[in-house]
């Protein structure tokens, strides 16, 4: 039998789980976060501040094995709201406010531990493929959005590491990028354009951001980042997976400027020929006292008949 109990930081037990017939459970390590609803709280998102092991036998006399795992509540999480309620409260105008270049914020969750009854707690937890795996992405984290495909409750995005990288389709944002970003100004920003990653609208929030005199999620996603860093993102992305495409882009731009400039020319040369055949078939007009080219053209092969 295997017993977790929840705690808070003042000792009150928030909840207990307690499994029979099952040898190895999940659970989440110091610095991490995880969603549980206890009776009695409001709160949803509570952080590990850390755990302890132990080992004993109940009224039955049989051998439990207890962790003991002690959380705080993150009372903010009380205020927070993800892009898919924001969205359905807007009637469906929230989604708007996204467009290519948009930073967010995503909740991908975190890595678990896992205990076994046999082994104790292990720092893999390669078999539980329905949790994150290292080294998938993993915690809150800042990210872009490179799709407009929103109608589908989800946007693909590059994510932001503050870790710094010389990996070749990576990058490191300016400064003036993140500086109204409250979780982000405080450190360098890495965009990893070989991690591109579908997000659903259940995982994004507004980042925090400070207008100067309070702390806030701006639910109108004001935060974007200029053409250039997109133009940039694009490149990388097409570095990453081997695509052509700037290439075309950049030689049919260059011979779609060839064939203006040819086309300037080929007007202006015609405009000279329509100058010089007009002052061409003046006299003529005269002699055969007739505005039409045509007319002209026939009395003057009789002429020469």
């Amino acid at each position: 039998m295997i017993t977790l109990t929840y705690t808070d930081i003042s000792g009150a037990i928030l909840g207990v789980e307690t499994y029979s017939s099952i040898e190895e459970v999940t659970f989440h390590k110091e610095k991490s976060y995880f969603t549980k609803k206890f009776s009695g709280y409001p709160c949803y998102r509570w952080e590990v501040k850390s755990f302890t092991e132990s080992k004993s036998n109940n009224e039955s006399d049989i051998a439990e094995d207890n962790i003991s795992i002690i959380c705080k509540e993150v009372a903010t999480s009380l205020d927070e709201k993800y892009l898919y309620k924001l969205n359905n409260e807007s009637g469906g105008k929230t989604k708007r406010y996204i467009r290519i270049g948009t930073i967010i914020e995503i909740d991908i969750g975190f890595i678990p531990l896992v205990f076994r009854s046999d082994d104790g707690i292990q720092y893999t937890n390669k078999r539980y493929t329905d949790f994150n795996q290292k080294p998938e992405p993993h915690k809150r984290r800042m990210a872009i959005v490179i799709s407009q495909n929103g109608d589908d409750g989800y946007y693909n995005v590059v994510l932001v590491t503050s870790i710094p990288t010389n990996k070749i389709n990576s990058f490191e944002l300016d400064k003036d990028v993140t500086q109204y970003l409250v979780s982000y100004n405080n450190k360098p920003s890495y965009v990893i354009c070989d991690v591109v990653f579908p997000v659903s609208f259940t995982r994004i929030l507004p980042p925090i951001v400070y207008d100067g005199k309070s702390t806030y999620r701006d639910n109108r996603f004001p935060t974007k980042v200029k053409k250039e860093i997109i133009k940039r993102i694009n490149e990388k992305l097409c570095g990453v997976f081997e695509l052509p495409y700037l290439g075309w882009i950049s030689s049919a731009n260059a011979n779609n400027k060839l064939l203006e400039n040819k086309n300037n020319t080929l007007e202006i040369d015609n405009q000279r020929l329509k100058e010089q055949l007009t002052l061409l078939l003046k006299p003529l007009k005269v002699l055969y006292d007739t505005e039409d080219v045509e007319t002209i053209i026939q009395e003057i092969n009789k002429d020469y008949q």
